[in-house]
């Protein structure tokens, strides 16, 4: 099995600028605003009310919040080729973190269903990299053929508890658009 490097951890490293989702859950609809489209990859997703989606140069727009502390909340995507069970995906992402973020430790962790049906996995993380403490919410989703996964990646400040809700609320709208 391939390691999980690719995308998802470096998500986790580059995008630092600046839970659980139960089973097919309704959606709190105060939390979400704009709906993200991306047509070349073929999905979309609600995102926070009030947060903006910027062009970081790339693959995808990352969707920023206000900046509190000195910190950017934020969400990011990406995806890479993937074909076996996605708890797998996550236990691969859990040995291989340890040696990207200093005092990693997992939260919590599971599976969930969006409000379309499409099932994933989730892990809620805290660690740091030199200085710089983070939280973040990973939301894993195999594309329809079992051939990769999309990783939906939620970074706050590590008391940013709050905002796991918020994570949480957006990756159940995410779905499949081809």
């Amino acid at each position: 099995m391939k390691k999980p490097f690719g995308v998802s951890c470096l998500l986790g490293i580059l995008f630092m600028v600046c839970i659980s989702a139960g089973n097919a859950q309704p959606i709190k609809s105060d939390i979400l605003g704009e709906l993200y489209v991306e047509k070349n990859a073929g999905f979309t997703m609600r995102v926070p009310k009030n947060w903006e989606t910027k062009d970081f140069n790339q693959k995808y727009l990352m969707v920023i919040g206000q900046a509190e502390n000195n910190f950017t909340p934020n969400i990011n995507f990406g995806d890479e080729e993937f074909t076996g069970k996605i708890l797998d995906y996550i236990e691969a992402c859990i040995e291989l973190f340890p040696q990207v973020f200093a005092d990693f430790e997992v939260i919590q962790k599971g599976e969930f269903t969006t409000t379309k049906g499409v099932r994933g996995a989730y892990m809620i993380t805290q660690g740091r990299i030199n200085e710089i403490k983070v939280r973040q919410n990973y939301y894993v989703v195999p594309n329809k053929r079992g051939t990769a996964v999309m990783t939906i990646v939620g970074t706050a400040p590590p008391g940013g508890v709050k905002f796991d809700a918020i994570f949480a609320e957006c990756a159940k709208t995410f779905e499949w658009t081809k």
